[in-house]
């Protein structure tokens, strides 16, 4: 199972050089990339994933779980961060604990690892971690700047968030997209995937200077392969010893979202924020190269034992 999950995101550090170099030769914008992913491929991905879900309680659940893991996880690295570093450090450091990888290097995993039919369950989940991104992300991120109807509009607006309740209308009432629509929409996770990866390499390249911050980084990786990590396993081996409430397959998402690298959103947002860009992209860089080793290790442990 290790050399499964390790060849699958082995090929993604390809596509993050990809993207590194046409960053830089091309002078292509994180904004624009990003525009394509967020208003196109991801609305389309989660769309064709949840209208052919097969729907049970567990996976209505597990956005809630999800959301609270994500800003306890969020509000720790803020406050503990704000102990250890000066200036706007722990700023960052809350962005940065919120979420991950969860599309781009989360996805690739469980589709190495589950059924491709659990991609609109996790879709859905992921759809937790987005909500408190917009939320208490960004309102961490800029200090206070969003109030609460700022976070709420946005996130009306989040194009993803239309995809799922669109795609969830579609699989109560029972139609069939049909064959056509699913071969296209197969090209457009694979698209999906690429992008999102290459876009990585493209926010690194945006950065001034990867200007490493041993400390820092070593904090922000703590938060990401430690806390959220426990905090999984927590969830996953306390239901299955006590309640049972979820699958397997609950288990393996939740085991896949707990083990992905720091978010790579997380460099834009230090920008559009005036937050240390060259932090974040130092952060996103090494933990990406960290989790291609230690997910595989961690998930084909995990995997044995649920």
């Amino acid at each position: 199972m290790f050399l499964k999950i390790f060849y699958t995101v082995l090929p993604l550090l390809f596509f993050v050089l990809v993207g590194f170099i046409a960053g830089r030769r091309c002078a292509l914008s994180v904004k624009d990339i990003g525009a394509l992913i967020l208003y196109v491929y991801a609305p389309f991905v989660s769309f064709g994933g949840i209208a052919k879900l097969e729907l049970s309680i567990e996976y209505i659940v597990l956005p809630l779980v999800i959301f609270c893991v994500a800003v306890f996880c969020s509000l720790c690295g803020f406050y503990g961060a704000r102990r250890l570093f000066q200036g706007n450090l722990s700023n960052l450091a809350g962005v940065m604990s919120v979420s991950g990888n969860i599309g781009f290097f989360g996805l690739p995993v469980l589709m190495a690892i589950a059924p491709k039919s659990l991609i609109g369950a996790y879709l859905m989940m992921s759809m937790g971690i987005q909500i408190a991104e917009l939320t208490v992300g960004s309102y961490i991120g800029a200090r206070g700047a969003y109030t609460a109807r700022d976070s709420l509009r946005k996130l009306l607006k989040l194009p993803a968030l239309h995809a799922v309740w669109l795609g969830l209308a579609v699989n109560l009432s029972g139609l069939s997209l049909g064959e056509t629509f699913y071969q296209y929409w197969d090209f457009g996770v694979g698209g999906w995937i690429t992008l999102g990866t290459m876009m990585i390499g493209i926010a690194l390249a945006d950065a001034p200077s990867l200007k490493p911050d041993i400390g820092f980084t070593a904090f922000t990786c703590a938060v990401r392969f430690l806390l959220w990590p426990a905090l999984g396993g927590l969830i996953i081996f306390g239901d299955k010893a006590l309640f049972q409430f979820f699958n397997h397959d609950a288990y393996m998402m939740l085991a896949v979202v707990s083990m992905v690298p720091l978010p790579a959103y997380s460099v834009a947002l230090s920008a559009a924020f005036g937050l240390p860009t060259d932090k974040a992209a130092f952060g996103v860089l090494f933990s990406t190269l960290v989790a291609t080793i230690l997910a595989p290790a961690v998930l084909s442990i995990i995997l044995k034992l649920i």
